[in-house]
């Protein structure tokens, strides 16, 4: 079975007591996070450096 990013992503998010909103600390918008976690969205490398988990 293969785990994805976005998953992954919320699941550290949550472990870590972290909101979306802090997570995303002006890297991108919530909206953009919310997508990830929700794998609707796959983060290009740039937005993947800027990542607090990094």
């Amino acid at each position: 079975m293969t785990i994805k990013l976005g998953t992954i992503i919320k699941l550290k998010r949550n472990e870590k007591g972290f909101s979306q909103k802090e997570l995303v600390n002006n890297i991108c918008a919530q909206s953009m996070l919310s997508a990830i976690e929700n794998n609707k969205y796959v983060p290009n490398a740039q937005l993947s450096i800027g990542h607090k988990y990094c």
